[in-house]
């Protein structure tokens, strides 16, 4: 009976590393998309204000991938309970 358990736990938390790395994978593509298009833009603009709110936003989507790979790496390397693996993939989501 406590194999049983085990072995389906064991599976819902495979489960649930398999859902959040198709998640960062997809906001790591979204960031560098956004990335790419920022850099397009920048290319074709001289207006100073319009280049600062662009630096802005370029330094804000390179944190944020800095951030998505940091929490998958802790993810996957630390023994998180199934909650909060599950708080975690929720806050994923949102982003």
């Amino acid at each position: 009976m406590i194999y049983e358990v085990l072995n389906k736990t064991n599976k819902q938390l495979a489960q649930i590393d398999e859902l959040i790395l198709m998640n960062v994978n997809t906001v790591l593509r979204l960031i560098d998309m956004q990335l790419q298009q920022l850099s397009e833009v920048e290319e074709q603009t001289e207006d100073v204000e319009v280049l600062r709110q662009l630096d802005q936003q370029v330094q804000q989507l390179k944190d944020n991938r800095i951030m998505f790979v940091l929490m998958t790496k802790y993810a996957m390397t630390n023994k998180l309970t199934v909650q909060e693996k599950n708080i975690l993939l929720s806050k994923v989501k949102r982003v």
